[in-house]
């Protein structure tokens, strides 16, 4: 099977590359992905996937291959323009993850091979694109043969007049995690779990949908011994800096930029707890890795976190109070270290029996072979 995965860009914490291209090239050996992004990829996050895993690179190169457009529009079109007309009478798939570069994409694909199926990701709210995103958006829905959600709250963001035009392409399939890469990181981690000076992490871009301002007063007055270490970068940096010296916190919040995703799987493993502000997401894949690392989490009381499972002990699904959170927040850092651990161990088994890397792209690979059947 051939597959056209289009994107905008790819970095360290891209879905479409990592989960989607990397992990995937190794669960399926008779695929042949062909990456093509509108801007330029970070290859710093394709190498890390290799030594990671001590994957032959030959073996490598075989499945997956990666191009560039550099920004530049007719490079882009000539890269989606030869592989379509080299694949349109193989068994082949396009993949579509962004609205814009699916847009060119959608078009050289009518243009050029309209026998090849294509398949359109929403990994957004409705409410997280901008007015020329939703044009796009549109467009792609009326041209795509399936339109898959990452989650349920995904879904439900949508106009119900837009979903129940393309009713019969859509489809749902949650976010899942790479277990294995996961626990990998879990073995080189350095064990730093304890009662005495706790590890509090948050990760995400430092931006309004993130809320990381709510998080700082959140935080301000807790008692006890701590320190809460943000990573991630964005332009509400220097505001975020301010609020921290204001409250007087700049020995116990730290802002960390952005690192490689195992890196941040590492964070994970030596943490104690995690914490998210978000104001609404897809299906929050940054969570469900903690959850999967073994972490007790606090999270904010929006429909995607209460997706994941509102009765999980080790989810504290609160809402956008700062009493509230303190409450919670008090209630894990005055637990026996052992008792956090066993908290974490309950989310962690729920990612691993519902939330999977592998259960998730096992459903797309089965949406692939029936639409290339059917065509």
């Amino acid at each position: 099977m051939k597959i056209l995965r289009v994107s905008n860009a790819s970095g360290h914490t891209s879905a479409p590359l990592n989960s989607f291209t990397l992990t995937r090239s190794q669960f399926y050996q008779d695929e042949k992905t062909t990456f093509i992004s509108f801007f330029n990829n970070d290859l710093d996050a394709v190498d890390l996937f290799k030594k990671k895993y001590e994957i032959d690179v030959d073996d490598f190169n075989k499945r997956v291959t990666l191009e560039e457009a550099g920004g530049k529009i007719s490079t882009f079109w000539s890269y989606l323009r030869k592989w379509i007309k080299k694949n349109r009478n193989t068994e082949s798939i396009i993949h579509l993850h962004q609205s814009r570069s699916g847009f060119l994409a959608s078009i050289a694909a009518k243009m050029y091979g309209s026998n090849i199926p294509i398949v359109y990701t929403i990994h957004n709210n409705f409410s997280n694109y901008g007015f020329q995103h939703k044009i796009a958006l549109i467009f792609n829905f009326l041209i795509v043969d399936r339109i898959v959600f990452v989650s349920k709250d995904a879904f439900s963001s949508f106009p119900a007049l837009l979903t129940k035009i393309v009713a019969k392409k859509i489809v749902t399939i949650q976010n899942g995690v790479d277990i294995e890469r996961i626990q990998k990181s879990i073995k080189t981690s350095i064990n730093k779990k304890s009662n005495n000076n706790l590890n509090l992490i948050s990760t995400g871009r430092l931006t309004e949908q993130k809320y990381q301002q709510f998080l700082i007063d959140a935080v301000a007055n807790l008692q006890g011994n701590w320190t809460l270490n943000i990573y991630g970068e964005g332009r509400l940096e220097k505001q975020l800096k301010e609020k921290i010296k204001n409250n007087s916190l700049e020995n116990r919040v730290n802002l960390k930029d952005t690192v490689p995703r195992d890196e941040i799987l590492k964070a994970y493993a030596e943490a104690d707890i995690f914490l998210s502000t978000a104001l609404w997401e897809g299906l929050p894949v940054a969570l469900m890795e903690a959850m999967a690392a073994g972490l007790p989490c606090v999270v904010s009381d929006i429909p995607s976190h209460q997706e994941l499972g509102d009765d999980i002990p080790g989810l504290l699904i609160t809402k956008f109070n700062v009493d509230n959170w303190r409450e919670n927040l008090s209630y894990l850092t005055n637990l026996d270290n052992d008792k956090r651990i066993e908290l974490g161990q309950k989310n962690k088994k729920v990612i691993e029996e519902n939330f999977t890397l592998r259960k998730m792209q096992d459903n797309y690979r089965a949406i692939y072979h029936k639409l290339i059947h059917s065509k």
